[in-house]
């Protein structure tokens, strides 16, 4: 991921598994994956978040993919 001139370089990912396994990751891992895995995702934390009467995250309805 660039950012400021810097790369982000992703490390600690385990491989990809056979068989459906998906990780969850931060949305700045994923920007920085370039769309190299797909089997990664990140929770999507917009409009279709649930949050609370103080606006804070109380579960997520989907995943960024």
């Amino acid at each position: 991921m660039e950012g400021g001139g810097k790369s982000i370089a992703v490390e600690g990912l385990p491989e990809p598994i056979d068989g459906g396994t998906l990780y969850i990751v931060s949305v700045v891992v994923l920007t920085a994956l370039k769309g190299s895995r797909v089997d990664v995702v990140c929770p999507d934390t917009g409009k279709t978040a649930v949050r609370d009467a103080e606006g804070k995250i109380q579960a997520v309805r989907q995943w960024i993919v």
